[in-house]
């Protein structure tokens, strides 16, 4: 999948999966961090939160398990405590606020340092089927490498024979949406090192969600982030049966964007690919 490969995160590195499940993006990270690293998986869901743990432990192998820690709760939240004396989120996330109440969303925010334990539901002892998550919003050090694949419209899976691909849209509810991605690219932002790479992505096609969403970002905090270079992959735009992968937008319905958009990737649908946007942003040591 493109997101992880992206991000690279490096043999040792701290790295945060702020919306995991169901968990095939986590076994990318864990794979390249390696026994020496580590790879915080954040999920939202309850039921999520149990197929995100079974495909990393069934795709995982079991002496790499220590690499991964489970957390159960709102990205949005996420803060990383004193470093350095000054919480990171110290004048707060701009976009932060209210907890996400929408579909699939649990809609709570785990203030205690407790430690839960979740079962299939179906009374088995297997030990790979009892893990721990922390429900703490505190994550102590910040990332060197932090992936947000986050929640969207899904118009990049839809498929108009299958309505259940379609029903859930509207344009109030990409609106909606986007809020929401907004709140959890700025928090990812504010718990990622100096130095550290940030990779935002969706499944969707929307400008709304993709373009805006990182560039009101970059002008928000200007020479601290830049929008890192992403070449189409496997020979460039108009390679052998790559004609879906493009650059960001410039423009769209009359609304322009930043030069530096073109940065990004789009990835249109066909046979061999979902629709898919993704950026990938480093902190300056500012």
């Amino acid at each position: 999948m493109i997101p992880p490969v992206i991000l690279a995160p490096r043999p040792g590195d701290r790295v945060l999966d702020m919306c995991a499940a169901p968990g095939g993006k986590s076994t990318q990270l864990v794979e390249a961090v390696g026994k020496a690293g580590r790879v915080v998986v954040n999920e939202v869901d309850r039921e999520r939160m149990m197929r995100l743990v079974k495909t990393v432990e069934r795709l995982v192998p079991e002496d790499v398990w220590g690499v991964v820690e489970y957390r159960l709760g709102d990205g949005r939240m996420l803060e990383l405590g004193d470093w350095e004396g000054t919480s990171a989120n110290a004048g707060g996330c701009e976009h932060g606020g209210n907890t996400w109440n929408g579909e699939g969303g649990a809609g709570k925010t785990h203030e205690s340092e407790e430690t839960d334990v979740w079962s299939d539901g179906k009374g088995t002892s297997e030990p790979q089927l009892q893990r721990q998550y922390n429900t703490s919003r505190i994550l102590g050090m910040p990332f060197d490498a932090i992936l947000v694949d986050a929640p969207c419209s899904g118009e990049g899976t839809i498929n108009l024979s299958l309505p259940s691909s379609y029903r859930h849209w509207s344009p109030q509810f990409v609106t909606k949406i986007s809020r929401l991605q907004r709140q959890l690219l700025y928090n990812a932002y504010a718990l990622l090192k100096p130095g550290g790479t940030l990779v935002y992505s969706t499944c969707t096609l929307s400008p709304q969600e993709n373009e805006e969403v990182v560039q009101e970002l970059l002008d928000d905090y200007g020479d601290n982030v830049e929008l890192v270079e992403l070449d189409p992959p496997f020979g460039g735009v108009g390679g052998v049966g790559l004609a879906n992968f493009s650059r960001g937008l410039r423009r769209h319905l009359g609304k322009e964007y930043r030069r530096d958009m073109e940065n990004a990737l789009r990835v249109f649908p066909d046979e061999d690919y979902e629709g898919f946007f993704v950026a990938k942003l480093r902190k300056k040591n500012i």
